[in-house]
């Protein structure tokens, strides 16, 4: 397999990990220590638990908004290394077909280590406050709106 069809294997697994709640897939994916940088904040997690904490919230997150389909596709991929790969990547967002929050996008590396590939550090390429979803409970509250039902400027 090429880098492109390794990444986008590894960001399916990931996603779908995510939105069901499959900590032991999506744990198994992530090597420690995690980096994850975005332009409000960069974290180091490398501790279990607290990998734990961020994918609970995450996965809340994603329940609480009723998202339908966490899709993330490849642009492009390269291999650094033979055990290492980089990759960018669009992320969508959907609940019943309509974007939640804008696409963006982002830089995964993946790291094979013991035959599997797994997700070493992560940028994106997201300016809002709340990454990457503003908390659950405004949409419980009808204040929360998809891309699609925001007013145009």
């Amino acid at each position: 397999m090429g880098p492109i069809d390794i990444l986008q294997s590894y960001l399916d697994e990931a996603a779908d990990a995510l939105l069901s709640g499959d900590w032991a897939t999506y744990l198994d994916g992530i090597s420690l220590p995690w980096f994850m940088i975005n332009p409000i904040t960069s974290t180091v997690i490398t501790q279990e638990a607290d990998l734990r904490a961020e994918f609970d919230a995450f996965h809340a997150r994603l329940k609480g908004h009723r998202v339908t389909h966490y899709l993330k596709l490849v642009d492009h991929a390269y291999f650094l290394e033979k055990d290492l790969i980089s990759g960018y990547y669009m992320s969508h967002i959907l609940v019943a077909g309509h974007r939640l929050i804008p696409s963006f996008r982002s830089l995964l590396d993946l790291r094979r280590e013991g035959g599997r590939w797994r997700a070493a550090a992560m940028t994106n390429d997201l300016s809002a406050s709340q990454w990457p979803l503003p908390p659950a409970d405004l949409s419980a509250q009808g204040q929360a709106q998809t891309v699609a039902e925001r007013p145009q400027r």
